[in-house]
């Protein structure tokens, strides 16, 4: 039927909110290669002529539902689909021509009849009030399904049942009300009584024949009707006997039915209607036979009826022939689709069906013979077929609607690779470059002006040929050759008004903004501030100061706003946008607010418009909400404030959250299922026409939404659970249960009810019980528990469907019991079972006890005999030791007198010792030092007339003895080894004739470590740096000449002072070793007057007495640096030596950083390495020296050897009293 569409004031939509007819259509596409030349000069009218007709042809389009197609390779046992219905859980059954299959939601279920040797053709399915479930078959009888499984099996002959082939279902109530159970068979009208069936038939009932073709429960004045079709007429069945036969000699169309359909209108009439076997359909209403179609796109064969219902209580006829495809009737008007129109796959269509299960929207559902089921959304989604085909609906990119001065509706449609059609007054009018003027077949923009242009004019757009106008039927063309038009690639128009109030039309090009105003083409002023030149969205909204706002989007530089001449530029940089490529603007002015819409290559951006003020917000897809996809081509709304993104993932819409508004909307997200032609759409191609639809161009064609045919959602279904499995066999899920203890692997399977997306529901659990929290969302519809412990459990689940909804229950509860040995009882016989043993224990114990305690007795009397024999020998002992202890004293008294007079004579030795000459060699001059270990002099060495220092060493116990004297000797020798810059230089050693025991060393100025210590504390880093990897060159060189220094420590490194600056001494090497270990405890001298001495600085291993190597000095030089970092020593103790000495063999020192917290956490590490107790994770001397070269002042050049080299350091001046000769100490 030709409906032609837009001479009316306003579209037709002949189907309601399932299908109907459209007002547009496309061009189909011709298979030539776009050709593009160079545009001819602007002019007003072609030659020879006052008006450019195109090509036209009378057209129409249809808007199809989304559909999805079901086949045997999707799960059905068969193509050819006979019946269908629901069963009482709400999944979908389809009898087919081999068996049956279940549907739910995401896969089918194939069963056999249980006799399918004699037939697995399933031609009727019934749900009855009790739920159980009818399989009616071609030739084996009936079937009854209860539960899981089939129970009752009805043949012809058995029980009364009259016929194996089945033709027809139904349950009606009788004359009681009770639920009656029919059968239509070829040997009449079976009716279950009981256990048996009773017939009904010509002979026994007077049916017109005992062929039966279909059966239709209803009521009459409130009680029961069934109608009965059979292929010689219709029967009124009612109060168990025949009430009327109709038939062609009582006016029906047609003897032969094959199916039945009846409609209720809102106010409350009803109509029956009829498909003939052959004659199209018929309606009966008021008592009255109306055939209203008899042919069918060339067949007048039915096969199925059903009804359908709108929100508004308005039905639609839907009926299935035999060839001529699929029909809809809807207030008077009729829709016809046959396979061509890709909705269903078979233009014979045996049976129809429509649900509203679950959380889906309402479903057709429709069998084919031989081409599987066609799932149809209902909805206001629509994908355009134009009849005939003319253009490809695949490359719309640009759309206009607009009214024509007489009132009637235009729409205008631009392609990629076509052309542009017009649908003017009922024709649609194609213009190409070969039937037109237009310059290319590439249209990317259209629109129509009617001030700026001084009347009514329509622009094209196109991609490659510059701008036309078509005004009064006249053409123009405009392009960068003959105009001032920037570019020929032209992306957007809008017609507004400038600041002085004239009317223009702003043209977005690829290089910029040009102007039409007062009849002249020119390019917009000041358009070099704009961030992008290419031009893709242009939008005007109004000022609250007045005036018009400019708003300008780009391909790759944001947005750009032009007021009273003053640009903003909004892109990601500053955090206006998600992205710098603008596609679409759009302004939102509703209940008081205003909102900027603009889409991007990066999701959506939403400017809150207050005042003067702009806020921005944006959703993309990982926000929350989150929107299918990042790409928004285009952004519309429609008249109830709602936002439609088109994507290329599907159309998401927002709608407003009543209390976070924009920042938190709902999404929800529309796809091909819904009715879109493809997930991908087109930017450019979208329009909200005059009656509020929105329409949307794909890769895949043109799609169409009305809200008004939208099925307002139903109550929404929640998830129910399937099965329990317990350690894997199905347990009841319809009461709380109680489980053993090793019935504790459980398995939940659970899902949405519905047909629709169901792949997109998300499932959340959580075992209350067992979890602390619900688990994240997954599509996994099964949950399994292992080794649950004892306790009381609840399995919550919640489900989220394709639209957002969350729905929430509490499926099952059971309990896992205790073992019997860990109940209460059990646990009461182990604590009796423990007291008693423990009381036999104790017992036993006890005779244990008394039994020792005899033996014991014994053995004292027998000890004790012996013990005072011992006593008295002690007693002669102790008279003994009593006198050697008063010798002992005696002698000790002596010794310390002896002592006492030869350090008296050493300190006179000392006084009188100046000018003395040693071994002919070293006249000793001035004292410039005393200590414990004896005196330093400042010396001349007379063979070379060079100033020295010599140590004179004091005798004492265990140092007195020649032996002694040749160990020193020996000693020093060793220490003349040592030769390095930075190790004070032994230049003899020996013993004078006269005893006398010295060494000879290099003479040095300055001061101590030790001084500079007490005098600044703590050193920076790089101080010590330059003080400490002297140090470690020194004893790199002595350890690799087998000589320990043993005795490092702050008052043996002294800080040598030159004419060219500092340098870091080590002096008395090996020194301590030969004085022993006793007389370390008796050198008590610390910068912070805790009494420690040398054992501050003793490495563990030397404290044990054990193996020890050079990094004994490593640890000693540790110890220095934490005191250099820090101001303090690691460890400190009031005991002395044995305090001190027991802390280095236990703690750990304290972290520098946690002392010192300016000190880099890396050099902390590095001092923490060097106090390690094992020596082994010690690094050596060279590796710390290296290691601490990161933190010198000056960058550390590296010598021969690989080790780091501090130059000389110059500190102080004449005037620094730390500058002042001063010899080493002693």
């Amino acid at each position: 039927m030709n409906i032609g569409g837009l001479h009316k004031s306003r579209w037709r939509v002949p189907v309601g909110c399932l299908l109907w007819l459209g007002v547009c259509s496309l061009f189909a596409a011709q298979g030539q290669s776009p050709s593009f030349q160079k545009p001819p000069s602007p002019s007003k009218a072609m030659p020879g002529n006052q008006r450019l007709e195109a090509a036209t042809v009378q057209s129409r389009i249809a808007f199809l539902p989304g559909s999805r197609i079901f086949t045997d390779d999707d799960g059905l046992p068969q193509n050819s689909v006979m019946t269908m219905t629901t069963d009482a859980d709400g999944y979908l059954w389809v009898g087919t021509q081999d068996g049956a299959a279940r549907y739910d939601g995401y896969q089918w279920q194939r069963f056999n009849m249980p006799s399918e040797s004699s037939s697995n053709w399933v031609r009727a399915l019934l749900l009855a009030r009790d739920g159980r479930l009818w399989f009616g078959t071609d030739a084996g009888g009936v079937f009854l399904r209860q539960g899981s499984r089939f129970s009752q099996h009805y043949h012809a002959g058995q029980a009364g049942f009259p016929h194996n082939t089945v033709t027809a279902l139904a349950e009606a109530l009788d004359a009681q009300g009770r639920p009656t159970i029919w059968a239509g068979t070829l040997g009449g009208l079976a009716r279950l009584d009981g256990e048996r069936w009773r017939t009904f038939n010509q002979v026994n009932a007077g049916l017109p024949s005992d062929r039966l073709r279909a059966l239709l429960a209803s009521e009459r004045d409130g009680r029961p009707l069934l109608w009965v079709a059979t292929e010689a007429g219709l029967v009124e069945w009612q109060d168990d006997r025949v009430q009327r036969v109709h038939s062609v000699a009582t006016g029906l169309p047609f003897n032969d039915i094959r199916a039945l359909a009846e409609t209720r209108s809102p106010d409350g009439a009803s109509a029956l209607w009829v498909g003939f076997t052959k004659g199209g359909v018929a309606a009966y209403r008021a008592g009255k036979w109306e055939l209203v179609r008899e042919d069918f796109n060339g067949t007048s064969q039915i096969r199925s009826l059903t009804a359908t219902y709108a929100s508004d209580g308005k039905w639609t006829l839907w009926v299935g022939t035999n060839g001529g495809g699929l029909a809809a009737y809807h207030e008077g008007e009729w829709t016809l689709y046959n396979v061509d129109s890709k909705l269903i796959p078979n233009s014979e269509v045996l049976s129809l069906l429509e649900t509203r299960q679950g959380n889906g929207p309402p479903l057709l559902w429709v069998g084919t013979n031989g081409g599987g089921l066609a799932r149809l959304r209902l909805g206001a989604w629509h994908r355009a077929q134009l009849i005939p085909d003319v253009i490809s609906t695949a490359g719309v990119k640009a759309l206009l609607e607009y009214a024509e001065p007489d009132g009637s509706r235009a729409f205008w449609i631009g392609t990629r690779n076509h052309g542009a059609v017009c649908l003017r007054r009922g024709r649609w009018e194609v213009f190409q470059p070969e039937n037109s003027r237009l310059p290319s077949r590439f249209v990317s923009c259209l629109a129509k002006t009617d001030r700026a242009s001084n009347g009514p004019a329509i622009w094209l757009g196109t991609a490659t040929g510059g701008l036309v106008r078509i005004q009064n039927g006249q053409w123009t063309i405009f392009n960068c050759d003959n105009s001032a038009l920037p570019d020929n690639g032209i992306w957007s128009m809008l017609e507004t008004e400038d600041a002085a109030g004239r009317p223009q039309l702003l043209i977005g090009t690829e290089r910029g903004v040009a102007v039409w105003r007062d009849g002249k083409l020119s390019q917009l002023e000041d358009s070099a501030r704009l961030p992008n030149p290419y031009v893709t969205a242009l939008l005007a909204t109004d000022e609250p100061a007045g005036g018009k706002r400019l708003w300008f989007g780009t391909f790759g530089g944001g947005l750009a706003s032009l007021y009273r001449g003053q640009w903003t530029i909004f892109d990601r940089a500053n955090g206006a946008l998600p992205s710098d490529v603008v596609r679409s603007l759009q302004i939102l002015e509703r209940d008081g607010e205003r909102t900027l819409w603009v889409g991007t290559y990066g999701g959506v951006a939403i400017g809150n418009l207050q005042g003067d003020s702009l806020t921005w917000q944006a959703l993309h897809d990982d926000t929350d909400p989150a929107l299918p996809n990042n790409t928004v081509y285009e952004v519309r709304h429609d008249r109830q404030g709602r936002a439609y993104l088109f994507t290329n993932r599907g159309v998401a819409r927002l709608t407003r959250s009543p209390l976070h508004g924009w920042r938190h909307p709902t999404v929800e997200t529309f796809t091909t299922e819904d009715g879109l032609s493809s997930n991908e759409c087109n930017g450019g191609a979208a329009l909200r026409d005059a009656e509020g639809r929105l329409w949307i161009g794909t890769v895949s064609g043109l799609a169409m939404f009305d809200e008004r045919r939208e099925v307002v959602a139903q109550a929404i279904a929640p998830p129910r659970l399937i099965r329990a499995l317990i350690k894997g066999r199905e347990g009841a899920i319809d009461k709380p249960l109680t489980l053993t203890y090793d019935q504790n692997e459980i398995a939940f399977e659970y899902e949405l009810p519905g047909f629709f997306r169901c792949a997109e529901t998300q499932y959340s659990s959580q075992l209350i019980g067992y979890e602390a929290e619900p688990t994240p969302w997954v599509s996994d519809r099964r949950r399994a528990f292992a080794s649950l412990p004892p306790g009381a459990y609840a399995f919550r689940l919640r489900a989220r469907d394709y639209l957002g909804r969350v729905q929430e229950i509490t499926t099952a509860s059971f309990v896992i019991r205790s073992p019997w040995w860990a109940s209460w009882w059990a646990f009461t016989l182990y604590a009796l079972l423990f007291i008693g043993i423990g009381f036999g224990s104790m017992q036993w114990r006890l005779y244990l006890l008394r039994r020792r305690t005899l033996e014991l007795e014994a053995k004292v009397a027998e000890r004790t005999a012996a013990l005072a024999s011992l006593n008295r020998d002690l007693a002669e002992k102790n008279e003994k030791l009593s006198a050697f202890n008063s010798d002992l004293a005696r002698k000790n008294a002596e010794l310390a007198e002896a002592q006492r007079r030869t350090d008296l004579v050493f300190s006179a030795l000392a006084k009188a010792l100046p000018g003395t000459v040693l071994d002919g060699r070293y006249q000793l001059d001035v004292k410039i030092g005393a200590g414990g270990f004896g005196v330093v002099y400042e010396a001349t060495q007379l063979a070379l007339n060079r100033r020295v220092a010599v140590k004179v060493f004091r005798p004492a116990a265990g140092n007195d003895s020649p032996r002694a004297l040749e160990r020193f000797r020996q000693e020093g020798l060793s220490a003349c080894r040592v030769s390095h810059p930075n190790a004070v230089a032994i230049l003899d050693s020996g013993v004078s004739s006269d005893g006398i025991a010295y060494i000879v060393m290099e003479l040095l100025q300055g001061y101590t470590l030790a001084d500079e210590l007490r005098r600044y504390g703590a050193l920076a880093p790089a101080r010590c740096a330059e003080i400490i990897i002297p140090v470690l060159g020194a004893l790199d060189a002595a350890h690799s000449e087998g000589v320990i220094h043993r005795d490092i420590k702050p008052d043996n490194i002294f800080l040598h002072q030159t004419k060219d600056g500092e340098i870091v001494k080590v002096v008395d090497f090996g020194v301590a070793k030969l004085m022993g270990e006793n007389t370390l405890s008796d050198q008590t001298n610390s910068a912070l007057g805790v009494v420690v001495g040398t054992a501050a600085y003793l490495a563990p291993e030397r404290i044990n007495h054990l193996d020890y190597d050079g990094k004994s000095d490593v640890y000693a030089v540790g110890v220095t640096l934490y005191q250099m970092l820090t101001g303090t020593l690691p460890f400190a103790s009031s005991s002395g030596f044995v305090g001190v000495a027991l802390q280095h063999l236990t703690l750990r020192p304290k972290p520098v950083r946690e002392v010192a917290p300016d000190v880099p956490p890396a050099l902390s590490d590095l001092v923490a390495r060097t106090l390690e107790k094992n020596p082994a994770l010690r690094p050596t001397a060279r590796e710390l020296a290296v290691a601490l070269s990161a933190y010198l002042a000056q960058p550390a050049s590296i010598d021969s050897r690989g080790f780091p080299k501090v130059a000389p350091t110059i500190i102080g001046s004449d005037d620094d009293p730390f500058s002042a000769p001063t010899l080493i100490g002693p």
